[in-house]
């Protein structure tokens, strides 16, 4: 934590009872490389809150880095401020984490994060998940595929590079219930947006006419 001048981390750790590396590589700004499989032999980790959390040298990182972490019950601000990451993990394998807020906060080089990375029926907060992400220009139609306990998607792509939403992106979300601010101040509208789409899928979620103008707020006309 705040070790300024480390650039790399061990291959794996052999920590088998180890449960909560909250801040484990936190303000570690000369992080360039972390190992795929640097917590596979940890089978007992519940929490990496903050774990790389501005780890501002760290351009990509493995795909699959906790897939064998399926314990895990909080995914918040793991890679926040990280503003050289280019590319996103899957917790495809990971069913039990209740939240992923603020994860790739102000990750503002990512440019992909991988289909069905949030297949989830436990998860009920996504808030400013991808908040200030201004490379992203996309997201996957089947991210939050199976995320049926998701009730707060507040600020989620706010400050984005996000410029259309897929069709089916929020189809398994029945229970969401705050997308307040999801995409203010995106790209949202910079390009054609399909508009009744839109609406239809706010009045389905059970949003009414002001919902829907604090969703869009500020974006461009």
């Amino acid at each position: 934590m705040g070790c300024t001048s480390l650039s790399a981390v061990f291959e794996s750790m052999d920590a088998p009872l180890l449960e909560d590396v909250s801040g484990f590589c936190w303000s570690c700004s000369s992080l360039e490389y972390i190992p795929d499989r640097l917590f596979s032999k940890c089978p007992s980790l519940k929490v990496i809150n903050g774990a790389f959390q501005y780890c501002t040298s760290l351009i990509h990182v493995s795909v699959n880095l906790f897939t064998e972490n399926t314990e895990l019950t909080n995914a918040s601000l793991v890679f926040a401020h990280c503003t050289n990451l280019r590319n996103g993990v899957t917790f495809y394998y990971n069913r039990k984490i209740q939240y992923f807020n603020r994860l790739y906060l102000n990750c503002t080089s990512l440019e992909i994060v991988p289909d069905y990375c949030f297949v989830n029926a436990v998860a009920t907060a996504f808030e400013a998940v991808f908040a200030g992400c201004a490379s992203l220009t996309s997201l996957p139609e089947h991210i939050l595929a199976g995320a049926g306990n998701a009730s707060s998607f507040w600020q989620f792509a706010e400050r984005s590079g996000v410029q259309s939403l897929p069709a089916g992106l929020f189809a398994d979300c029945p229970n969401a219930v705050n997308f307040i601010y999801a995409f203010a101040r995106s790209a949202l509208l910079a390009v054609e947006l399909p508009v009744k789409a839109f609406f239809d899928m706010c009045y389905g979620l059970r949003f009414d006419l002001q919902d829907v103008r604090r969703i869009m707020a500020t974006c461009l006309l």
